[in-house]
């Protein structure tokens, strides 16, 4: 998060920032930005089986986003274009029964995204991975690409592997469904034609594109510093069975030292992640241990040795 700037700083950094959003403005609306027609759609809403983004398993960090309106549920997720082939999502649905599935990829389309991201679906017959080009608007009701139709079994692999490997420019996951391939003709499937601009609107892009490039470079900086954030959803963590974070176990529920008597012991929300609790636990009068640590170590600091000498571990 920013930390704050002194007052004259702080003006530049407005006004710098004013600038940059009026230029994307600008942009927005010469392009007519992919989407902008289109609003959130609840996962509920479509046929088939459908999986948000939420729901992927995944490795790294991805951001959550909903700048782009044509997401599916709750938002998107991006990987920042950070950490090229350190991010994976694994889309891994519970199919009613056996059978040919039209598989459909979603994602919110723009200028910075990567124009071939490998997308791999695994199905009763192997894998196969396809490459998608995420500048261009999806040719599905402007939300869904076809992965191709695959056979899958009920009690068999059913995946779909989205990676950054390989990429360049930024990454989007949103939601990927699966239709069964006697329901694909009941279900509308509207082809999205590209909006053209103009040859002088095409150079006013281009002439506001450099300056956009140009005003980015020229960004004054900001010191920033690191907090957390909360999940949109609150739950315990599942054991990683042998380590492993695709092979979960039971939820392990939040809680406190066992070995500490203490009357005091705080209740957990459903509504956040318990570091409040934490840290009121651990601050608490009743709490022995942060009392013990820092006699220790201001003994440490005034005599040069702490009663118990090792002053971070004991």
């Amino acid at each position: 998060l920013p930390l704050p700037l002194p007052p004259g700083r702080a003006d530049q950094f407005k006004k710098h920032q004013a600038t940059v959003a009026a230029v994307k403005a600008r942009l927005k609306s010469l392009k007519g930005t992919t989407g902008s027609a289109l609003t959130p759609l609840p996962p509920a809403q479509l046929p088939g089986i459908v999986m948000d983004d939420e729901q992927a398993m995944t490795t790294g960090i991805w951001m959550r986003s909903q700048f782009t309106k044509s997401y599916i549920g709750s938002g998107y997720r991006h990987d920042k274009n950070e950490q090229k082939g350190g991010k994976t999502a694994r889309f891994r649905p519970r199919l009613p029964r056996d059978g040919n599935y039209e598989v459909r990829f979603a994602y919110t389309p723009g200028s910075n995204r990567s124009p071939a991201v490998p997308v791999t679906v695994i199905g009763a017959d192997g894998r196969k991975t396809i490459t998608i080009n995420q500048k261009q608007t999806p040719s599905i009701d402007g939300r869904f690409v076809s992965l191709g139709r695959h056979r899958f079994q009920r009690n068999g692999p059913s995946e779909v592997l989205v990676t950054n490997a390989g990429t360049t420019g930024v990454v989007i996951i949103d939601a990927v469904q699966f239709l069964p391939a006697d329901e694909v003709g009941k279900t509308t499937a509207k082809k999205t034609a590209p909006k053209k601009n103009s040859a002088s609107q095409k150079k006013q892009i281009r002439s506001l594109e450099r300056q956009l490039k140009q005003l980015q470079k020229q960004a004054p900086s900001q010191p920033m510093y690191m907090s957390v954030e909360e999940e949109s959803t609150i739950e315990d963590t599942r054991v990683h069975v042998r380590g492993n974070v695709h092979n979960l176990g039971a939820p392990a529920p939040r809680g406190f030292l066992q070995v500490i008597q203490m009357d005091y012991r705080p209740t957990f929300s459903g509504k956040e992640s318990g570091r409040r609790e934490l840290g009121r636990w651990i601050a608490h009068h009743d709490n022995p241990l942060p009392a013990r640590v820092l006699a220790n170590r201001v003994w440490h600091w005034l005599f040069g040795a702490g009663l118990v000498r090792t002053t971070d571990n004991f």
